[in-house]
């Protein structure tokens, strides 16, 4: 018994009805301090008996950032996020804004979850077009490239890309180059830009060094008699390849591993068709099953609190 509870409570049939919460109370401490003691669970200032409300069960992560001191421990659990992002979205309505208002300085404050997983893009294009109406056609126009700036990558890489660009040692020049698929390789932007990234999916097949040139080709190159078709053997090189080179004239084929990064893949990138044929024999090792959650959750950020946003595509974190 702790030496200013030498007795236990002075109220013994009053106190073991209180609610953790009560004991935050000076008073209420001292009238039940063995059953307050009890009720401890943390060390954690200002929030050793927990929420100081009743309402706190029903809270939503964004929530906590005017809640969080009431809520001290429902907001522990829920806000697991970055610094400065910790308990999610402030506003329950960000899954509405489109990609491109992520560039309003606000938005992307109040959404920073919604707008974090949205920033894919270079820097100064992390969101895509900044316009709702962008045209390739109209790319040849420079004045174009700062709205239009990812249909326009191919023309702002070629103007302002200096001849005779090389690798560096460290690999790519920007920090989105992990998100890329193979076939973007095959656009000079992303070469540039994503040169360590491209070397590692570079095959050695002549005119197909990153794979099938569309995500499309496991539904239409099928046969030896599909690859027949001009269109079809340009697009779908990689997935022609392995027909044309493999026992028969079906899509059954040896399942091998095309490059040497496939052994380090997330399982979720099997999910792309291009990345499966690349790396068919790491896909099959980790498949289970058949249907939509072969190979798990899609994506590596996958968490508990994504669950009613994406959870369609963390299978496995929101069964």
């Amino acid at each position: 018994m702790a030496e200013d509870c030498p007795y236990g409570d002075r109220e013994p049939s009053y106190c073991p009805n209180i609610y953790p919460r009560e004991c935050y109370d000076e008073n209420t401490r001292n009238r039940c301090c063995a059953t307050c003691a009890r009720h401890m669970t943390s060390t954690k200032e200002n929030c050793e008996y927990g929420d100081k409300a009743s309402w706190c069960s029903n809270i939503k992560s964004f929530d906590c950032y005017v809640s969080g001191e009431t809520c001290c421990d429902k907001c522990e659990q829920l806000c697991d996020g970055p610094e400065e992002c910790p308990c999610g979205d402030h506003l329950s309505y960000c899954i509405q804004f489109e990609r491109r208002e992520c560039y309003d300085s606000k938005k992307a404050r109040d959404c920073c979850e919604h707008c974090g997983r949205l920033k894919k893009g270079p820097e100064g294009c992390e969101f895509g077009d900044r316009e709702r109406y962008c045209s390739k056609s109209e790319c040849s126009d420079p004045n174009r490239w700062e709205g239009c700036c990812e249909t326009c990558a191919d023309e702002i890489a070629a103007g302002s890309t200096p001849d005779g660009l090389t690798c560096p040692a460290e690999g790519d020049l920007v920090y989105w180059c992990s998100k890329i698929s193979s076939r973007d390789c095959y656009y000079s932007y992303y070469q540039d830009n994503c040169c360590g990234t491209c070397k590692q999916y570079e095959s050695a097949i002549q005119g197909c060094e990153f794979g099938d040139k569309v995500s499309w080709c496991p539904s239409y190159a099928k046969t030896e008699a599909d690859c027949m078709r001009p269109e079809i053997a340009d697009l779908c090189c990689a997935s022609c390849h392995a027909i044309n080179t493999g026992a028969g004239s079906t899509i059954e084929r040896p399942c091998e591993d095309m490059a040497s990064w496939c052994p380090d893949i997330f399982p979720g990138q099997c999910y792309d068709p291009n990345t499966e044929t690349t790396c068919c024999e790491t896909c099959k090792s980790v498949k289970k099953g058949s249907t939509d959650c072969a190979y798990g959750d899609y994506y590596t950020w996958c968490k508990p609190q994504y669950c009613n946003t994406d959870g369609e595509k963390c299978c496995v974190t929101c069964p």
